[in-house]
């Protein structure tokens, strides 16, 4: 069995690929999105938040909500 450096045990599968990092628009307004400041649908919608085919890959998120505190259970790709 040959030992590769990157893993050092042989195993030529290569590591799921990570969370794609975000456009710089988004993460400029982010903050903003967030916290639903004035006209932020506008700029969601802008920035593509209502398109389907953006979340049919995605999984299952479980958040704390900002008003009761409880845990929330959310399916990203059926979010409409």
């Amino acid at each position: 069995m040959n030992s590769t450096p990157e893993t050092g045990s042989g195993d030529s599968r290569a590591a799921p690929p990570g969370p794609r990092p975000l456009p710089w628009r988004l993460r400029l307004l982010l903050p903003w999105l967030r916290r639903e400041l004035p006209m932020w649908g506008r700029i969601y919608r802008w920035l593509g938040g209502e398109r389907h085919e953006l979340y049919c890959g995605a999984g299952h998120a479980t958040v704390r909500g900002k008003l009761c505190g409880s845990l929330l259970d959310f399916d990203l790709a059926n979010w409409s």
